[in-house]
């Protein structure tokens, strides 16, 4: 039961917690900030995707490309965390 509590709590909140924070606060704010976020979104969702495999990563390209535009939208690090962690 202990190896379960840690795979559920590293999946639901340390990995978006984490990439999150990353991605979209860091990396996605600095982009879109000198780009503009029609550019900023798009690269970091890449980005996101690569990390992941390309198998995982193509097809969590329209999850990432939706974080990208949540955040942009609400700019809110808690809304991406939590979508990213109910996604998970």
């Amino acid at each position: 039961w202990l190896t379960v509590l840690l795979m559920l709590v590293t999946v639901a909140a340390v990995a978006p917690l984490s990439e999150e924070l990353l991605f979209r606060v860091t990396l996605q704010g600095w982009l879109s900030a000198r780009y503009g976020s029609t550019r900023g979104i798009p690269v970091v969702a890449v980005l996101f995707s690569a990390i992941h495999g390309w198998r995982d990563g193509l097809a969590l390209l329209p999850l990432a490309l939706i974080l990208g535009v949540l955040y942009e939208r609400r700019r809110s690090y808690l809304a991406v965390v939590v979508a990213h962690g109910l996604f998970n």
